[in-house]
């Protein structure tokens, strides 16, 4: 206990100096050689008599690692902000069992109160949509059939898909749906200089499987209504002079859901599962919601939060598995339902009721046959998957290249209206399967070379290439490399200052947002949904220049929206 204070100052001066004459005694030390432990002692006693070292930079400190006036941001404001990130868990994980704030804003970010409006307002369409399209897996894989050759991720979901049928098909009808669908507003500056055009919503893409966050985006939008309230002025002093203008007039940040609607969800599919079964809630041991994760998931805080919340609202108790595990400690056993018996899912001797994916949307995921065979036996169980594979199909970027072409949509959606309002939403999407289409593709980015983006079908953030270097690569393609992939027109988002924290350090800078929505749905068979309702909201942001948009992937950051009118 004595010699404690001397070691810590010891130790900090040597992370501090970084001196190689430290470097050697440490070596004599582990070595076990006397003089190293003499002088080793002697540098520590004199550290002792001497004031103490200054401590490391706070949290607080700003790093301007971007454009702008760091001293527009408060030290006050990124203290605050940090910690309570930190005390309410908005939190990421970079190694188990080691937490940090999660790549967040300091101040929420302005945009149209009637696009986000009409985004929330189409949820339940998409849901809809994905159910139908998934009713009609002949239509499915044939949409999908030119790209399997090129792209072998996706040829085995497709393949996962066919043995199902082969099988007899599902052993379950309903479908739950935790879906988000991406959006940026479309707002590009006037030719003349004078200000930018009114905004228009336009669709990224639409995340069928582990749209994340969901969690995290509730506990963000905590956070700015709270720096909102406490410090104002610091909030502003950020914003741009308009957003603050709306800030003081009262501009809305919006209340979000998704910590109550993801949650309640998934205890819905539960319940539905249990009731099949004959059972009644608090009846004997029932079974538990499955989650399929990644080994060393960082964004686990997100998942916790959504379990946790699973058992406090509901009840329902969950395990956390990988593909590898569940392929070594999954089986399947005939179990009672109102309709005969059916194939039950049991992991570790639980049965499970619910089976909710967070893994198994990148080729990562399945390290070998073991990790397929883990992802078909999920399938043929009489589990609710959240998504089933066709569910995941769905949101493959052919799939959405695909609809956007005249009449296609029109075939899943009935209602005119809402099919046109779907529509709306769709930027231009381009094909590469055939040589006419390859070539048309090839003219548009070589009229606009920094128009585009080549989309090939993934998820997860870092896959897709942009602008010149679409251009070159689209040049570059064979015929069968091409047919993996789908050319889009990149959208033109307007620029606003904003202060984001990654890291503990700041930047200030002109930054552009992506909107998320998330939508649930539980449904199938044929039958009225269950469930089909908007579930909360996300919004990205990333300085301006940045192409990519995952916070995961370390390309953005969590914000929340401010509501301009």
């Amino acid at each position: 206990v004595a010699a404690a204070p001397a070691v810590s100052q010891c130790l900090g001066e040597y992370v501090r100096m970084r001196r190689s004459m430290l470097s050697r005694l440490l070596d004599w030390l582990l070595l076990g050689m006397r003089p190293g432990r003499a002088l080793l002692s002697a540098f520590a006693l004199a550290l002792a008599s001497r004031p103490a070292v200054a401590a490391a930079p706070a949290p607080s400190s700003i790093s301007p690692l971007g454009g702008g006036t760091p001293s527009a941001v408060s030290v006050a404001l990124v203290s605050r902000a940090l910690g309570w990130a930190n005390t309410k868990g908005l939190q990421m994980s970079p190694q188990p069992g080691v937490f940090v704030h999660a790549p967040l804003s300091l101040t929420p970010f302005p945009l149209s109160a009637t696009e986000f409006e009409r985004a929330r307002a189409l949820a339940p369409a998409f849901n809809t949509l994905v159910e139908a399209i998934a009713a009609d897996p002949d239509w499915l894989l044939e949409v999908l059939d030119a790209t399997l050759a090129s792209d072998p991720f996706t040829a085995r979901l497709a393949q996962v898909l066919r043995d199902l049928r082969t099988a007899g098909g599902e052993a379950q009808p309903l479908h739950l749906g935790i879906h988000r669908s991406d959006y940026m507003l479309d707002e590009p500056a006037r030719a003349d200089g004078a200000g930018f055009a009114a905004p228009r919503l336009q669709q990224i893409e639409l995340n069928t499987i582990a749209a994340s966050f969901g969690c995290l985006s509730a506990k963000i939008s905590g956070l700015h209504t709270y720096l909102c309230a406490v410090a104002a002025d610091d909030v502003a002093a950020v914003l741009e002079p308009s957003a603050a203008a709306e800030l003081a007039a009262g501009a809305r940040l919006p209340p979000n859901s998704a910590l109550e609607a993801l949650p309640d969800a998934l205890a819905a599919a539960h319940a539905a599962y249990v009731d099949q079964a004959g059972l009644s809630i608090g009846e004997g041991t029932l079974p538990v919601a499955l989650f399929v994760v990644q080994p060393g998931e960082g964004n686990v805080a997100d998942q916790r939060m959504l379990e946790l919340a699973l058992y406090e609202r509901h009840g329902v108790q969950t395990l956390r598995c990988t593909l590898g595990e569940i392929a070594t400690d999954a089986e399947l056993r005939n179990g009672p339902s109102r309709g005969g018996p059916r194939p039950c899912l049991y992991v570790r001797g639980l049965e499970v009721a619910v089976a909710y994916f967070r893994a198994g949307y990148g080729p990562d995921d399945y390290l070998g046959e073991a990790e397929w065979g883990a992802r078909l036996t999920v399938e043929r169980s009489a589990a609710i998957k959240c998504p089933t594979v066709s569910y995941q199909l769905v949101g493959t970027k052919k799939v959405q290249q695909v609809l956007s072409e005249p009449g296609v949509l029109e075939r899943f959606v009935a209602h005119p209206a809402e099919a046109a309002a779907v529509r709306a939403t769709f930027a231009g999407l381009y094909s590469l399967q055939t040589d006419a289409e390859y070539e048309h593709a090839l003219q548009l980015t070589r009229d606009d070379p920094e128009g585009f983006v080549l989309k090939p079908q993934r998820e997860g953030g870092g896959n897709n290439v942009y602008g010149r270097a679409a251009t070159e690569k689209l040049s570059g393609m064979r015929a069968g490399e091409r047919k993996g992939y789908i050319l889009m027109e990149l959208i033109r988002p307007r620029p606003r200052q904003l202060a984001l924290a990654r890291k503990n350090e700041v930047t200030l800078g002109q930054a552009v947002c992506e909107l998320g929505v998330y939508s649930v749905f539980l449904g199938g068979g044929g039958q009225p949904p269950l469930l089909n309702e908007v579930a909360g909201h996300l919004l990205r942001a990333k300085l301006l220049g940045t192409d990519e948009g995952g916070v995961a992937a370390g390309f953005a950051v969590l914000s929340s929206p401010l509501l301009e009118n």
